[in-house]
């Protein structure tokens, strides 16, 4: 699969790592000021997919790429990891990442405010982030580059529940007691712990 839904573990509830059409019935794109340059699925190589931000040489962007849509929970820590690059060194690509609830997108969330790159490496963004309640979410990448630069290219994302991976506390009153009349039945006391 292209990402990989939750099954029930504490692992990824998606990783996408590689793009192709069948995911554009999933993804949302919005071309807020209706340049006509927006979000595209583009063909590196044949087989191989990137979703870019191609420019405008006259407006500044205003486009939304909407994600597939996680059931998330509140009172349940997520930790976003997505990676993008720019399309030249030459030119400051501008970006941020947001969340949104349902199919509300007049209420954007913003999680990671503006950032901007010139590398054509792919670089490296962690967001941790919270939900108020218990529903079905969208993050989105809204790209904001100036007018006449270059690409924004999301090159991979992934959102899994954040472990504290803690342990809990040790247990230091444990008594076993042995039954003299069965012998193969045992007794066990204890204080349970304060942390867990």
């Amino acid at each position: 699969p292209i990402y990989a839904q939750d099954d029930g573990s504490e692992e990824l509830l998606y990783s996408i790592t590689a793009w192709n059409e069948q995911m554009l019935d999933d993804i949302i794109i919005a071309d807020a000021n209706h340049d006509g340059s927006t979000w595209e699925l583009y063909e590196n190589t044949p087989e191989e997919y990137s979703m870019r931000y191609r420019y405008n040489k006259y407006n500044a962007a205003d486009d939304y790429l909407y994600l597939p849509p996680l059931a998330l929970q509140s009172g349940v820590g997520y930790e976003a990891v997505f990676y993008t690059h720019a399309g030249s060194t030459e030119y400051e690509e501008e970006f941020s990442l947001g969340i949104v609830h349902g199919r509300n997108f007049s209420e954007h969330i913003t999680l990671l405010s503006s950032q901007q790159t010139t590398s054509k490496e792919s670089q490296c963004y962690k967001v941790q982030f919270t939900v108020a309640t218990n529903a079905l979410y969208r993050l989105y990448i809204h790209c904001t580059s100036p007018a006449n630069h270059y690409m924004l290219y999301l090159d991979s994302l992934s959102v899994a529940p954040i472990t504290d991976g803690s342990v809990p506390d040790m247990i230091d009153d444990l008594v076993l007691t042995s039954n003299h009349r069965a012998p193969h039945v045992v007794t066990i006391q204890c204080t349970a712990p304060t942390h867990s």
